[in-house]
């Protein structure tokens, strides 16, 4: 909570992966996928639905290099990705994918689309998932990207950080990393509109 430990990663184009539960086997899970999306050419890219399928075994290989001890502080996955060339229906924008993993498993659970999903301290949250439910009824995404792409995300984030700041939660800071998976690649930033220390 003190430190905001960033737990969400680009581990190839288009796809991000984030972490909750034991932090060396989170960030152990991100070089893994990191390395196994690497090999692409120029032009290329790994479509997010395929890798949820042959993920798992390589979580699984990854999980279980670890220690008793630190497998009980447990490993929770979320994937998140964007079709590197497939637009949702009409839309503008990109298929995208959430898909989340739990250890000792890693079975894949896709997100159905518009699904409010998390993993880690905040998943039981009940002000938080409602916070972004109130924001998505009748939200109009199209309209908060005229602003840029990456807009509706901005809304969500303050969303979610107006309730954090309205029903904060131990362990859970208000201080949050954001990601935003696209067609034309992954944008990373923070939420922090305060500052830390003596002024």
């Amino acid at each position: 909570e003190l430190d905001c430990l960033q737990k969400i990663y680009p581990v190839g184009p288009f796809i991000v992966l984030g972490f909750a539960g034991s932090v060396a086997i989170g960030f152990a899970m991100v070089d893994r996928l990191r390395d196994l999306l690497s090999d692409t050419q120029a032009g290329m890219a790994w479509e997010p639905d395929v890798v949820a399928q042959w993920w798992p075994q390589d979580a699984r290989e990854v999980f279980e290099s670890f220690s008793q001890s630190e497998r009980e502080l447990g490993c929770h996955l979320l994937m998140m990705g964007a079709h590197p060339n497939r637009n949702n229906g009409d839309a503008p924008w990109a298929v995208s994918y959430v898909y989340r993993f739990r250890s000792p498993e890693f079975s894949s659970l896709v997100a159905p689309s518009e699904e409010i999903v998390s993993i880690g301290s905040g998943e039981g949250v009940v002000e938080y998932s409602d916070a972004l439910r109130r924001l998505g009824d009748g939200f109009d995404y199209l309209r908060m990207e005229v602003a840029g792409p990456g807009g509706s995300a901005f809304a969500l984030m303050m969303s979610i950080s107006n309730a954090i700041d309205a029903s904060p939660q131990p362990g859970i800071s208000r201080h949050l990393h954001v990601c935003i998976a696209m067609s034309n690649g992954v944008r990373l930033g923070r939420n922090d509109p305060r500052y830390l220390g003596a002024s």
